[in-house]
């Protein structure tokens, strides 16, 4: 019953959602979780090491010396600009969607948040979970969890909606040009990521537009689902769902400009991720233009099926895939350089500069605790 003349609070699709966010921080957090995130990083160190030690025996690979002939100042900047203008694109859109949310100019926020969602997206088997730690990541740096679970989550929509309209694209033109270039079975898979991305987008969209139907659709699902003992709480469920459903929803409500910025942030960063491919094969002088259509298609075939693979980023499958994917675009012994050189840009710096930004953060706390002394 509720005392008099108070008024209880609604509570909203956030306020919920922010509970399941502590609970799975929570579980992020302890000792247990790290240890995995720590072995997921060592784990990749090593298959990517007994790749190498295999592709040496099978193919003969170019000594390091002949790297570093052919790689020189002129690729070594591109590459490091490469890097820093991924976590620019990340950071770009969720700055200005809290500059428009709090009027306030929360660059450090933005950059701590966009490094945290990278690291974890690439270490954590569920990319939820990265979204949910980053938004803990703006809660706890004293953003409101409304607005922090609204520009974290958010911004999933328009990034899937890009990679769905690029990656259809070019997955069709890929069948049409290089059809025997690649196996029917990873065709079979990529088309699978394309469908599953598809279907989360046609689902928010159908519901901004149609939510009596698209709560009902939901409902018999869950019901379905619960009827056939797939999952134990129908309730829980059903609001998860529709919560989430709500949440992505509303980043429809969101300045023209600023969506705008963020599907271009998108469709950049996959072009940087293709642009470095090309400059890699570039630097070992034998990059060829009429490659890069091939180059973009595989690079597609490569996130799409990494994207459905159970571990995240591929791991255990990572090396082999590229492998497949490139080994025809670079003379037999470069692969294996370009590969280790990808990897590192792909996987293993979202890590150092995570570990860069939290060593910081440590430094800057104890500095401001010694000065309140």
């Amino acid at each position: 019953m509720e005392e008099l003349g108070v008024t209880k609070e609604k509570e909203v699709p956030e306020d919920r959602e922010f509970e399941r966010i502590k609970i799975s921080c929570s579980k992020m957090n302890n000792p247990y979780s790290r240890l995995f995130y720590a072995s997921i990083i060592l784990l990749n160190i090593l298959t990517l090491v007994l790749c190498v030690i295999y592709l040496n025996n099978v193919q003969k690979v170019v000594s390091l010396n002949t790297v570093f002939e052919n790689i020189n100042s002129l690729f070594v900047v591109p590459f490091v600009a490469s890097i820093l203008l991924v976590v620019f694109l990340k950071f770009l859109p969720m700055y200005l969607k809290l500059y428009q949310r709090t009027k306030h100019r929360k660059f450090g926020n933005a950059m701590s948040t966009a490094t945290t969602y990278n690291f974890f997206e690439t270490i954590t088997i569920c990319s939820n979970s990265a979204i949910k730690k980053s938004a803990m990541n703006l809660i706890d740096n004293g953003v409101d969890k409304s607005i922090a679970i609204d520009v974290t989550y958010g911004s999933k929509f328009f990034e899937k909606l890009t990679v769905v309209i690029y990656s259809f694209v070019l997955y069709f033109l890929g069948l049409i040009l290089f059809t025997n270039s690649i196996n029917v079975w990873i065709w079979i898979v990529a088309g699978i990521a394309i469908l599953a991305n598809l279907i989360f987008v046609l689902n928010v969209i159908i519901f901004r537009y149609n939510k009596k139907f698209m709560i009902d659709f939901v409902s018999r699902f869950v019901k379905f689902l619960y009827k056939i003992k797939v999952i134990k709480d129908y309730e829980k469920v059903y609001t998860n769902i529709t919560d989430k459903l709500i949440i992505y929803s509303k980043e429809f409500k969101q300045n023209g400009v600023i969506i705008f910025i963020e599907v271009l942030c998108v469709f950049i960063k996959f072009l940087v991720k293709c642009g470095l491919l090309y400059l890699i094969m570039s630097s070992l002088n034998f990059g060829d233009v009429k490659l890069l259509l091939q180059l973009i298609v595989s690079c597609t075939i490569f996130d799409l099926v990494i994207a459905v693979f159970p571990l995240q980023k591929g791991t255990l499958i990572y090396e082999i895939l590229f492998v497949y994917l490139f080994s025809n675009l670079y003379f037999e012994g470069y692969v294996v350089w370009a590969l280790i050189l990808y990897k590192f840009f792909d996987y293993f710096v979202h890590t150092i500069i995570y570990l860069i930004t939290l060593i910081f953060k440590k430094k800057t706390y104890n500095i401001a605790k010694n000065t309140s002394n």
